[in-house]
This record gives C-alpha cells, sequence and structure tokens, in this order.
C-alpha cells in the first residue's frame, strides 16, 4: 500500500525505506511518511551521491526509531544500495 515491493531481506532493504515504513505502518507517529526520503531505488533523477545519502538517513532514522520504541540497541549497521547488508 505505500508503492515498496519487497523482494528479499538484502536489496529490499538497503534503502533504509522498508524498515522506515514498516515503522512508520504501526507506529506513525515515530516516522511520518513525508520524513522517508527518496533513494536510487525510488526512481527519482536526482543526483546519485544525494540518493545515497538519503539512504543511510532512513537507516539513521529508522534505527533511532526502533531505539526509542522498545530500546533496542543499534545491532544492524547502516548500510546503503553501494553496500548493502550481506545476506547470511
Amino acid at each position: 500500500s505505500f508503492g515498496m515491493a519487497i523482494h528479499d531481506f538484502t536489496e529490499s532493504f538497503a534503502d533504509g525505506r522498508a524498515i522506515c515504513l514498516l515503522v512508520h505502518y504501526y507506529h506513525p507517529s515515530l516516522i511520518h511518511l513525508d520524513e522517508i526520503h527518496p533513494t536510487t531505488q525510488s526512481g527519482d533523477s536526482v543526483k546519485d551521491s544525494i540518493l545515497l545519502e538519503n539512504e543511510r538517513s532512513n537507516w539513521k532514522k529508522a534505527l533511532k526509531s526502533i531505539e526509542e520504541l522498545g530500546g533496542i540497541p543499534s545491532m544492524l549497521p547502516i548500510s546503503d544500495s553501494d553496500s548493502p547488508p550481506n545476506e547470511k
């Protein structure tokens, strides 16, 4: 319903948007939709360096919200589509 298809836990989560949308879905007061930045996977025609910074910003926002929500320490590395999380 947010216009984002999830295909796997590596590339689909690399830009931080998926985790931000999950937090927003369950706790919309923690992350508002307008705070989730476009990324390389959004198909926007913005400069790649800005989109990669947006991806890192999305991750930081998501991890901060998760920590605030449940006191869950940040255990996931901040990543972007240039350096997606390792597949385990």
